[in-house]
This record gives structure tokens, sequence and C-alpha cells, in this order.
């Protein structure tokens, strides 16, 4: 069933050229062979130190090519720490175990901090000197926590030296492919970002922000009427560390999210090398991988999914309403991240209301979460109904976003839809991605499923509550949206428990059932770490990120848009405007009001052409030459007349002249 799926990851690698794939068919037996070896060379003491040499990766090289940048986001997710953990002390949300803490005061600080830029930012305070000061006083006020904050940490790395279960040959088969992962995130961290959704809109909004200082909808961009928590935090980091700072902050949450599922399996009972196992078939998830990776707001999240559900998790297990409080804020911040918490919303939110509703004194419980969600997300609502009139814009009840979707709204439809969806996410999972893979998921939940029932292990009610957070979203995600990233959370959750059974079932097995996993193990992670590879490396960037290469050349070779804004930039004055058509890269255009892109993603007619022209004064235009006749009769209906400036193979820049000048 999956060997052609299989089969096309590493087929792949003869697109960029046969030298790649050659080293494919070379290296990739040879990890396989390396792999099994490193399980057998671990056992001793080499498991101690994975987890530091994992993690060095990208810090080491984060401050090799991006010093300052790394400082500023250092600086970011302590200031943040050392606020949250007097949050959580105040609130009764402590924990002994280290890394819980580090999560949960983390999280509450970013509460504290999306609070503090809506507010500063209605009141146009977005400069660099007010970001910087808003990041020292924390840091200055709370400085104890900073030491607490070294002292976790240590804690942290102590505490997995005496994990021996670590080095049980379950975990040790994935440790290598964790590496590789963690690569695979670095180079695409350190590199100016290529993906769509980045250069469109996450960071222009940042850019725009700061150039009018404030949180204020850009014109022409309806996106940015939704939740900017993540923009906001981008903004910050651009204003102190440039765009590698902006970059640098999603991957960051992409982190605590794992730590966040290591915490979720522990929490649920799983031993250490379960809880690892789960932690990496989560992370080894391509579509996870690449959306938690690049500088987009789905690692945000994710992350305050994820530690809502941990303290959904705790009152479970405490019935201490405290952790309903912490939950309910933690999922705030995800609604004030992005409109698609609803989908985690919806069972999460059941379980704080029924925390409330066994509470002694049931009004105040309910009135101290509505005030918590009110003042942390509703937020949002209410500075989108002001500016247009209505709460949740650009969306509107019974309106789709994706064009298209669903493709039979019908009752029987949505049904049919809803039980093809496994099949069809798995082995028609190109019509669910935004790149171009077509097993955004992978093989994992293909080749693991029997595990559930063959570990023998009975649910207990924590993991009970984590599937019914995941199986209820997946099933809001699949009535709602065909796009599989924004169901990364619930994928996470259920690929972690699937891992941990894995790990336990290996555990308890003879020996011949134990190789047979390992060489199930390694059919599923091979293509998963090739599936990243290819969305997330290409040559140029290796290039890049060896120091070859300098950042313009990098993103001419890696970028076909680039070429063309680059000569805008260095030929245009100031005072002129420019339309964009087809080009949307627009974090590397000539800045907003200069620079207006539009993207329909099909062949342009003259009346359209005509139509954008007539938008503005523009004074360039930019187009794709097969577009060329329609943009030079939509010129002439507005009476100008397009002298073509500029050609390569894939733009064609004018000089929009007026008629008989």
């Amino acid at each position: 069933m999956t060997a052609g799926i299989v089969r096309w990851h590493v087929e792949y690698f003869r697109s960029p050229g046969p030298q790649f794939y050659r080293a494919a068919m070379i290296g990739l037996p040879l990890l396989a062979a390396g792999t099994l070896a490193w399980v057998w060379l671990r056992t001793k003491f080499l498991w101690r130190f994975e987890l530091a040499a994992i993690a060095a990766i990208p810090v080491a090289a984060a401050l090799l090519r991006e010093p300052r940048a790394t400082l500023v986001v250092t600086a970011l997710f302590a200031a943040c720490y050392c606020a949250g953990r007097a949050l959580c002390e105040r609130c009764g949300w402590s924990t002994d175990a280290p890394a819980a803490d580090l999560v949960f005061s983390t999280a509450a600080g970013f509460a504290l901090l999306n609070t503090a830029l809506f507010a500063s930012g209605l009141a146009r305070l977005w400069y660099p000197w007010f970001f910087a000061v808003l990041l020292l006083a924390p840091l200055v006020i709370f400085r104890r926590n900073l030491g607490r904050l070294l002292a976790t940490l240590q804690v942290i790395y102590r505490r997995w030296g005496e994990l021996k279960d670590l080095r049980h040959p379950a975990a040790g088969i994935l440790i290598p492919f964790a590496a590789i992962l963690s690569v695979c995130t670095t180079v695409l961290m350190l590199a100016p970002t290529l993906s769509w959704d980045a250069m469109k809109m996450h960071l222009p909004l940042a850019q725009y922000y700061l150039q009018v200082h404030a949180l204020e909808p850009k014109p022409g961009l309806d996106y940015s009427f939704f939740p900017q928590a993540a923009e906001s935090i981008f903004a910050l980091a651009w204003a102190l560390g440039g765009q590698a700072a902006a970059q640098l902050s999603a991957p960051v949450f992409f982190a605590l999210s794992l730590l966040a599922l290591w915490i979720l399996a522990r929490d649920c009972g799983a031993e250490a090398d379960e809880a690892l196992a789960g932690v990496v078939l989560a992370a080894s998830l391509p579509v996870l991988h690449w959306a938690e990776s690049v500088p987009k707001n789905d690692a945000a999240l994710t992350f305050f999914l994820l530690s809502s559900l941990i303290a959904a998790v705790r009152w479970r297990a405490e019935s201490e309403f405290k952790w309903a409080q912490a939950g309910v804020l933690f999922l705030a911040c995800a609604f004030a991240t992005k409109d698609v918490a609803f989908l985690g919303a919806l069972p999460l939110g059941g379980v704080f209301l029924y925390a409330a509703w066994r509470q002694p004194r049931r009004a105040r419980a309910f009135a101290s979460l509505a005030m918590i969600f009110v003042v942390v997300a509703l937020i949002w609502n209410v500075r989108r109904f002001a500016l247009t009139g209505n709460p949740i814009f650009p969306l509107a009840p019974g309106r789709s976003m994706v064009p298209g979707w669903p493709p039979d709204p019908s009752l029987s439809g949505t049904i049919v839809r809803m039980l093809r969806l496994p099949w069809d996410l798995h082995f028609h999972g190109h019509d669910f991605s935004e790149t171009v893979l077509i097993a955004p998921l992978g093989i994992a939940f293909v080749v693991f499923w029997p595990v559930w029932l063959l570990s023998g292990r009975r649910l207990r009610s924590q993991e009970q509550l984590c599937l019914w957070f995941a199986i209820t979203a997946l099933l809001l995600w699949g009535w709602l949206s065909p796009l599989v990233r924004y169901a990364v959370a619930p994928l996470a959750v259920i690929a972690l428990l699937t891992g941990v059974r894995f790990a336990q079932f290996a555990r308890e097995s003879p020996g011949i059932i134990r190789a047979s996993l390992a060489a199930a193990c390694l059919w599923v992670v091979i293509p998963a770490v090739c599936a990243s590879m290819i969305v997330e490396i290409n040559a140029p960037q290796l290039r890049y990120f060896a120091g070859a290469i300098g950042r313009d050349e990098y993103l001419k070779e890696g970028l076909v848009t680039y070429a063309s804004l680059a000569w805008l930039r260095d030929h245009t004055e100031p005072s002129e405007r420019i339309l964009g058509l087809e080009n949307c890269s627009d974090v590397y255009a000539p800045h907003f009001p200069r620079y207006h892109s539009v993207c329909v993603f099909r062949p342009w007619t003259s009346p359209e052409v005509e139509n954008q022209l007539r938008t503005a004064s523009f004074d360039w235009l930019l187009a794709p030459p097969g577009d060329q006749e329609a943009t030079l009769a939509g010129a002439r209906a507005t009476r100008r007349v397009a002298k073509e400036i500029y050609r390569d193979p894939n733009f064609v820049i004018y000089r929009l002249i007026r008629a008989g000048n």
C-alpha cells in the first residue's frame, strides 16, 4: 500500500539533478545501516548527550550565522518566561516538573506580551525603543526568575541523563532522524524565507506595522483584519533584530510545542523512551515539520493549543480549578493567534466549562473563565467590529475562505467526504497540501495503526481526554477546511500517542518482532525525512548556509520572483507606485505603499488588468511574460502606454507613460 509513496519520495530527488538522486540512493541505505549501528552504540553512555547534541545544532548555527537575531529572540523568550513565571506563582500554576514549569511559564508570559502588544499597537507606540523597554522590563523586574530559567534548563539536562529508559532501542532508532530534522529546520530558519504566505502576508505585515508604528490594517490586505498576535511578535523581533529575528521566532515555538508533547506523554503515564518515540514521530510528520518551521503563525497556534490541552489533562488528574483557568488563558492566546483555534476550542472548551460547573460557586467560576477569555482573545474581535462592523471580518457566516470548498456541501456529500477522509489524506494527500508532497502526513498512521490493538495497554483517563481533543478537532477540520496544516495540533497528539504505543509494544515483544518493528520504523521515517528535505531544503540554500553565496545571490537562485523585485528596488524612485501581477513576494519588494501585488494564479485578461491599474496612479507595471497581450491592452484602456524596460524568464517590467507624452 505504501510502496508507491516511498518510491515517489526517493524518485523526487531526480528533479534537482542526477547528483542528488545518486546521493539519495547511496545515502539512504547508509542512513538505515548507521541508524541500526547507533542503536547499539548509544546504550552505554552516548544516549545521555543526544538531547544536548540535537538542541545544539540550531542554537550553534544561529549564533554563528545570525548572532544579533539569536540574542534578540533569546531575550524575547527569556522575558516571557520571567513575567510568566511571576503570573504562574500568583495563580498557583506551579509544578515540580522543570519541563512543565518552562512550558507553563513561557505560555503565560506570551499571554501577557500579546495583551501588552495589542494595547501598545493601538496606542501607536511600536518603535524600537518601546520594544526594547518591553523586553528589558520583565528581565529587570523579575530578574530572580532569570536565574530560575537557567536552573530549569540545567535540571532538564541533568534529569535527561538519569532517564535510563531512554536506552531502549525503540527510542534510539529515531534519534538519527531527529538530528536530521533538526538540521532541516536550522537551514530553513536561517535562510531568507521562500514561503508564499510568509512573503505575502506574515512578514510584510510586520514590516508595515513598523512603518506606521501601530497595529493598523494594511490597505488592500484583508488578512490584516485577522488576529495578529504572531505578526505582532514578528514586528517586535524585526524591529530589534531584523528579518532573521522574525524568522527565528516560529522555530522556537516549534521547539516549545515538542516540549509540550513530551509533557503530555508523561502526564498520560508514558515511560521516557515511549514519550521520546512519540515526540519524534510527531515531529517527523512532514506537514507538521514544515508548517512549524516556516515564519508563519502555525507554530504559535500549535504551542498554545497543546499548552491548553496539558492544563486540561492536569485538571482531569487533580480536579483543581486553577488548571481550567490556565487552560482558558492558553486557549485565548490561540484565538489571538489564529481563528482556526476554533477547531480545538470545542473539545477543550467543553472540558473547562464542565470544570467550572463542578465548582461550588459556579457563577464565580464561569465569570473568571469569561473574563480571561474576553481580555486576551475577544479584544481582537472587538477590534474587527470597530473597524468593519463585523466581529469576524473578513469571514462571514456560511462563507468559505477556500474557493470551491466543500466540493459537495450537501449532507450526503459531507458524510461521504468524512468517511473517505482518512484514505484521501494519505493516498491523495496532495489535495490537502500546499506543497508538492503527495503524502503530507507521511505513512506513519498507515503502518503503525495496529499497535493500538497489539500493545495491550488500556486507555488512561488522561489519554481518553487527549483522544477526545484530537478526534473532535480533526472531525471539525474535515468538515470546514481542506488545508491539512490547520490540523497539525490534533495530528501531533495522535502521532504522539501512536509513538508511545509503538515503543511499548516494541519493549514487550520478543526479538523477531522487535526486528520487524525496527524495519517498519525505518520504512516510515526515511520517507518522512525525505519529505522534509524536499519542501525545506534546496541547493542554493545549502550554499548560502555554508557562506558560499550572499543573500541577494541566494534569493536570485532560489526565488523566481526576486530578480524583478531587486531591479525595481534599485531603479525606481521612492515616490513612484508599482503594480505587481502574480509577484507576491512582498517582503522583498519596495516597501508599501510603493509596491502593490495581486495574485490570482491564472492568466490575466485585459479588463482585469485595466481594473487593477485604475485602483491607483501607478508608474510601473510588473507582469508575467505570458500575459503580455492582456497587459498592453489593459494599459491602453487607461490611456497609458506600457513601455518594456526589463525582462527575465519569469517577469516583464513596463514603464507606464501617459498617451501623447
